[in-house]
């Protein structure tokens, strides 16, 4: 797309967004009192999402065509800085320093936090660029709707807790891993070793650190609503139609989505599998009205499923295989076949890569960055609706993908899978 038809996208999207807003006499702004865009519901809410991305998408592409090399190799070069200042933010608990109506001063806020007035002012400029905090008069910070959530809600702890003590450093070191270990499908040959100087894998770490799995268990469920939410898996597969049926959750941390399935779908019953001391916390966690329904079994996804010859089985893999090469993804799958019959199932919900310039800009450079998160953690991958087929083939000929749903959103994708002589 050349300059004029970008701007006439962006033109025409922005109509139709304030027609829409306008009408439903809904206020779009950075101010925290305001709502949040994604999550906006309306009678005719579809054509404003639908503008809204085409929007963004546009706006996206026209600072790629009005920006020179120089200026685009130093923008993306320095995401790792503005990242930087938000995990002083985080730590120091700025965004909690700050009213959340109404404004306060650098020098206050470092007062509070215990930083100098300065350096706090620079960090809290630096994220004043990417619209979290504003400043309303020289001198003087306030909220915006992002540094709002970061003061209020749960998921940013959770998530910044785990990006930054091992995210961020794996990711940084994925190239020394690859002089390393070249292209290596081992998950302890990856940049989270090198960053962490150690040989054991992420998971390894995590089972030997109870602390660590309960913050991973929280992440779990936090990216439950934050990355994939349940909307979409509840109508991407016929759930109810399996009957009574049974669904083992494999590596299904704390049981949140099992939770979810089973209000939506009363007939089923659930096992959910994970680390024996995530069992644990999931039981005590768990509803008195779900007990009778759902089940923790301690387990480790790549020893032989058992086969159960009552009921049909569906084996729910929810942002699992992502987390491994194709290789280790194979150990998996072949662990379940072995407790697989015919009629049983294997549904996988991951995020499905979509082909270069197929879809959102916006959403592809998401994806694309999770796909580089998994590469630093476990020489994991994302993948697109080819390379399942191809993965679902190498882990056991007899293995059939029945129906890939690739949604057009950040929602995550739902690959059924078969025994091709038992469908």
């Amino acid at each position: 797309m050349d300059l004029r038809e970008l701007s006439n996208t962006v033109s025409e999207s922005a109509q139709v967004m304030s027609d829409i807003l306008e009408k439903n006499q809904v206020k779009l702004s950075l101010d925290p009192q305001c709502p949040d865009p994604s999550y906006l519901a309306f009678p005719n809410a579809e054509a404003f999402h639908h503008a809204r991305v085409r929007l963004r998408d546009a706006a996206l592409r026209l600072v790629d065509l009005l920006s020179g090399k120089h200026e685009a190799c130093r923008s993306i070069q320095y995401n790792f800085v503005i990242s930087s200042a938000l995990e002083i933010a985080w730590r120091f608990k700025l965004p909690q320093s700050v009213p959340l109506t109404g404004r306060i001063s650098y020098k206050d806020v470092a007062a509070k936090v215990g930083l100098d007035a300065v350096l706090v002012e620079r960090v809290m400029q630096t994220l004043i660029t990417r619209a979290v905090f504003q400043q309303p008069a020289p001198g003087y910070v306030s909220h915006t709707r992002m540094s709002a959530a970061l003061a209020t809600d749960q998921w940013p702890d959770v998530l910044f807790n785990v990006m930054y003590r091992w995210g961020n450093p794996a990711v940084m070191h994925i190239a020394d891993a690859l002089a390393k270990w070249g292209c290596s499908q081992k998950p302890n040959e990856a940049g989270y070793n090198i960053a962490m100087k150690t040989d054991k894998t992420v998971w390894e770490i995590l089972d030997q650190d109870q602390a660590a799995q309960e913050t991973f268990g929280k992440l779990m469920g936090s990216a439950s609503s934050v990355l994939g939410p349940i909307d979409g898996l509840i109508s991407a597969y016929d759930w109810a139609g399996l009957g009574d049926a049974m669904v083992v959750d494999v590596a299904g941390s704390l049981g949140h989505i099992s939770q979810k399935l089973a209000a939506h779908f009363p007939r089923l019953e659930f096992v959910v599998q994970d680390y024996e001391a995530i069992c644990r916390q999931g039981e005590a966690l768990l509803p008195a009205e779900l007990q009778d329904r759902i089940r923790f079994q301690p387990h480790n996804m790549f020893e032989l499923q058992q086969k159960n010859p009552q009921k049909k089985v569906v084996y729910f893999l929810r942002f699992i295989l992502h987390d491994w090469s194709d290789e280790e993804c194979c150990r998996i799958l072949r662990a379940v076949v072995e407790g697989m019959k015919p009629g049983d199932r294997i549904v996988i919900q991951e995020h499905i890569l979509p082909e270069p310039g197929t879809g959102s800009l916006f959403f592809e450079q998401l994806l694309r960055t999770l796909d580089m998160s998994m590469l630093a953690a476990t020489n994991g991958q994302e993948r697109s609706a080819a390379q399942f087929q191809h993965l679902v083939r190498m882990a056991d000929p007899r293995l059939k993908v029945l129906n890939i749903i690739t949604p057009t959103t950040l929602d995550m994708g739902v690959v059924e899978v078969a025994l091709e002589d038992g469908l």
